[in-house]
């Protein structure tokens, strides 16, 4: 027979809902014949009608699970609930975006894709994008120099550029929004991505909250615990008047 500490590890809660049904299954179930050993030693338990207890609570585990997935306040729960959790996985995949400021780095002379950018935004500036290369290798430089004439690329091959040089900061800004751009363009298209439809969970606080604010059902008591809305019998009624209400209409 499985065991609870079988089931370890697993995902955080925040990033794992396993459902309605697993803590039943998989850590009351599993004690079960553990507890009624514990209590043979010194309390007779009729086991029969332990067995039966158990499939009787089954029964109505099924029972409600079918009545709150056939409800149809259920599904304008997961009407509302879905749109929300869309959001929320925008607002998570745009957290990511980086400004070009990242990838600022200070010039080194043999960083050829920093020399590549540098020269690139050097010929853009100047009119003279037709010489444009992917690399600019030394070798590449010294013909560029003999096409051109132009100073500045003969104090790249000397290496005689300083780090505060103004083509130098463009050209590296240039390249750190390239980077920038790849990057964010992956959050971008994460944030566009459609999320599953919101699988109501009957333990899930947010949704039961969200489930009697749509039937108009006032909140009870605060939880001295966490603060948050508690539901008593008197809501759970109210609840039940309102399914009714939808029924007959």
């Amino acid at each position: 027979m499985t065991r609870p500490i079988k089931q370890l590890p697993i995902e955080l809660p925040k990033d794992y809902d396993p459902g309605p049904e697993f803590f039943y299954e998989n850590i009351i179930k599993p004690l079960i014949p553990d507890m009624i050993k514990l209590m043979d030693h010194g309390i007779k338990i009729d086991k029969n009608k332990v067995a039966a207890l158990e499939k009787t609570i089954e029964v109505v585990q099924k029972t409600v699970k079918n009545r709150l997935e056939n409800s149809l306040w259920v599904e304008k729960l997961e009407d509302a609930l879905t749109p929300m959790s869309q959001k929320k996985h925008a607002e998570k995949a745009l957290q990511k975006l980086r400004k070009p400021e990242y990838y600022m780095r200070d010039y080194k002379p043999t960083d050829i894709v920093q020399r590549s950018s540098i020269v690139n935004n050097f010929l853009e500036e100047r009119g003279l994008s037709h010489y444009y290369r992917s690399k600019w290798t030394i070798k590449d430089l010294k013909d560029l120099l003999k096409a051109t004439g132009l100073p500045f690329i003969q104090s790249l091959i000397n290496k005689e550029v300083k780090f505060d040089n103004p083509i130098v900061t463009r050209g590296l800004l240039k390249l750190a929004e390239h980077k920038a751009e790849l990057w964010n363009r992956v959050a971008y298209e994460k944030a566009k991505m459609t999320v599953d439809r919101v699988v109501f969970n009957p333990n899930s606080h947010k949704h039961l909250s969200t489930l009697f604010e749509l039937m108009g059902v006032e909140t009870g008591e605060k939880s001295k615990k966490t603060g948050k809305d508690s539901y008593g019998r008197e809501q759970l009624e109210d609840c039940l008047k309102a399914v009714n209400n939808l029924l007959d209409d």
